[in-house]
């Protein structure tokens, strides 16, 4: 990993390590950034929920060495448009296999964390037979209700405190509601989490609109998710955070039940923030699996 200055230089030395692009696919356009060598059987990172593609920097320039690394923005986030139909499971899926087929990919190994996991699982059940392997980190077709209860509350909170005077204030803030992270995601997440508007106060790129895709939607999504799940044709590894609110012993028996021998897992000493609480071992296990 990078070191982790608390200044800005550490997240724009990324800025020279990949190539990115906005592409237009029917309702949205999305951005993402796109690492390492071309001829190699591409990563696909996708992120969590109101996150962005550039929270994985740290994770896409240690596994870029040898591989194509490609993080998109979700629909709804970062730089992607916003969209009228909303935030459903097979929506976000829908518009990543739209971007592999874009960008000429044929095969792919997905790597999700929380929402991002959902994601992925929904792609690997309907992009039949092109995922070769598939990683989830802490999150998947269900997560423990208790934790999405609390992720519901933080969502609110999160959503409702929209603005900061400066990036400064903003990293202040970061710091204060995530010291488990690694300095260097706080700082990417005040970079690149934050637009600003008409009155050039720095609030969410994210849409608001997406707060129901926590709630209620979410709920639904979970029965299509494990559906899903009935048609997955790769091997796939859980990576649950020991102290993450999403994930009990309970859960990872059903997980088990439902995925049979295709499934492995891993405890991490960390809580929900898997990548970005411990980048080395993230980077590691995950680069072990895909091998």
């Amino acid at each position: 990993m990078p070191d982790e200055r608390s200044d800005w230089q550490a997240t724009r030395s990324f800025a020279n390590a990949f190539r990115e692009d906005q592409v237009q696919l029917g309702e949205v356009s999305l951005y993402l950034t796109d690492w390492g060598p071309r001829d190699t059987r591409p990563i696909v990172l996708i992120h969590g929920f109101n996150v962005q593609s550039h929270t994985w920097d740290p994770i896409a320039q240690t596994l870029s060495a040898r591989r194509r690394v490609i993080c998109p923005d979700l629909r709804g986030h970062g730089r992607s448009d916003w969209a009228k139909s909303g935030y459903y499971m097979n929506s976000f899926a829908r518009d990543l296999i739209a971007l592999f087929d874009h960008l000429g990919i044929v095969e792919c190994d997905l790597v999700g964390h929380s929402l991002g996991a959902r994601v992925a699982v929904a792609i690997a059940a309907e992009w039949t037979g092109r995922v070769h392997r598939l990683v989830m980190s802490d999150g998947g077709p269900e997560m423990a209700r208790k934790g999405m209860a609390r992720g519901s509350r933080k969502a609110k909170e999160r959503l409702a405190r929209t603005n900061f005077a400066s990036r400064e204030a903003a990293l202040a803030f970061y710091e204060q509601a995530h010291p488990e992270w690694q300095a260097i995601f706080r700082t990417l997440h005040a970079e690149h989490q934050l637009r600003h508007n008409w009155a050039g106060q720095l609030v969410e790129r994210a849409d608001p609109e997406l707060l129901w895709a926590a709630l209620a939607a979410g709920l639904r999504d979970n029965e299509y998710l494990w559906e899903c799940v009935n048609r997955l044709q790769c091997p796939a590894l859980l990576l649950w955070g020991k102290t993450s609110p999403y994930f009990n012993e309970t859960l990872i028996a059903e997980y088990h039940e439902r995925f049979g021998d295709a499934l492995s897992d891993i405890c991490c000493e960390t809580g929900h923030y898997i990548p970005r609480e411990q980048p080395d071992l993230f980077c590691r296990l995950v680069e072990d699996f895909l091998r």
